[in-house]
């Protein structure tokens, strides 16, 4: 296989022309939201580099052209060209942003504190929703614009059906859920951290303990299917009701074949811990601790620890990846600690 790689570095020098109009525009958003409870935005017109110190959690493209990047501090960016080039993008309404979701020009980020924000015109501007929890929201899904969900830290799920307008706390039985030995350990709900739909009725849900809960209506019931003394689960994708993988602590690394009802080991050449999984027809891509990558061009039949970024020596941690695909290969855009890395996987020969 053969993969070329982009690292985007921190940009030595700003112009003080530019920061000079950026804090005007930041100036009077701020101004704003004084008075309004719209969020403002304002953005860099040149190319954003990531720095050393920014954290990227949450990449979303919105179609082949338009994607957007958050992360700690408020950071958030965006690109119009397909990820060739972003612009960083000040949103005035908090942080740290944890995910971005898109359905069409709908958008929501979610984050520390029960934030949730929402946008109607494809991230020009962003209002404030009303959560009604203050724990640490970690990812956000939606199936259409209307119905989505959000999971988070002490065992949190929410569900909203009008677009985020108002939003409501989905019960979970945790004691009924828990098993014995981890309730005698005072264990009384665990963090979730990632949540998929394949469809619009069968979703899962992956946190600490190895968690897995399904849904097969739509979000109104939620099973468990595995919990125990099992590393945590960071990430979960499912390629079809029946297929799917979930990702998490010290190279832990799952696949069902039949919905998650039983679920075997796939075997990786890493201890590192793994945090995100994405796939997009017959690409996908795992990213990790240390610059941990791997890589499919199967479908998910065979994983290799093959990609290279060409990362410092010091290796950051990745969070998160999506895929753009085009009639020769698969573009792969991942994120992590300081890095926003592009890498290309070519198809199976």
């Amino acid at each position: 296989m053969e993969f070329k790689n982009i690292v985007l570095q921190q940009e030595d020098n700003v112009s003080t022309e530019r920061s000079r109009r950026k804090g005007i525009v930041l100036l009077l958003c701020f101004l704003a939201a004084i008075f309004f409870v719209s969020v403002c935005v304002a953005s860099e017109r040149d190319n954003f580099r990531f720095g050393a110190r920014d954290k990227a959690y949450g990449i979303h493209f919105i179609d082949d052209s338009r994607g957007w990047i958050v992360g700690d501090m408020g950071l958030a960016a965006m690109t119009t060209d397909g990820g060739e080039s972003w612009s960083r993008v000040a949103i005035s309404g908090g942080g740290p942003f944890k995910d971005i979701f898109f359905v069409g020009d709908a958008g929501w980020i979610v984050g520390d504190g029960g934030l949730i924000l929402h946008s109607a015109n494809g991230g020009k501007s962003w209002d404030k929703q009303t959560a009604g929890v203050a724990v640490t929201l970690t990812q956000v899904f939606f199936l259409n614009r209307d119905k989505g969900f959000t999971v988070g830290t002490d065992g949190t799920l929410l569900k909203t059906g009008n677009g985020g307008s108002s939003w409501e706390v989905v019960p979970l039985d945790w004691i009924k859920f828990l098993p014995e030995s981890l309730i005698e350990k005072g264990v009384i709900a665990i963090n979730l951290w990632d949540i998929f739909f394949s469809d619009e009725s069968s979703g899962w849900i992956v946190g600490d303990n190895g968690a897995v809960l399904h849904t097969s209506d739509g979000g109104k019931q939620w099973a468990v299917s595995q919990i125990g003394s099992y590393p945590h689960l960071f990430s979960v994708f499912f390629k079809s009701k029946k297929e799917g993988w979930a990702v998490g602590q010290n190279g832990f690394f799952i696949k069902t074949d039949d919905g998650g009802r039983s679920w075997k080991n796939v075997p990786v050449k890493t201890e590192e811990s793994l945090y995100g999984i994405s796939m997009r027809g017959d690409y996908g891509v795992i990213v990790g601790d240390h610059g941990a990558m791997i890589k499919t061009n199967d479908g998910g039949a065979t994983w290799l620890n093959e990609i290279d970024l060409n990362l410092p020596p010091q290796l950051p941690w990745l969070s998160d990846a999506r895929i753009l695909i085009n009639a020769r290969s698969a573009k792969v855009f991942v994120i992590g600690k300081g890095v926003m890395a592009k890498t290309e996987i070519l198809p199976k020969k």
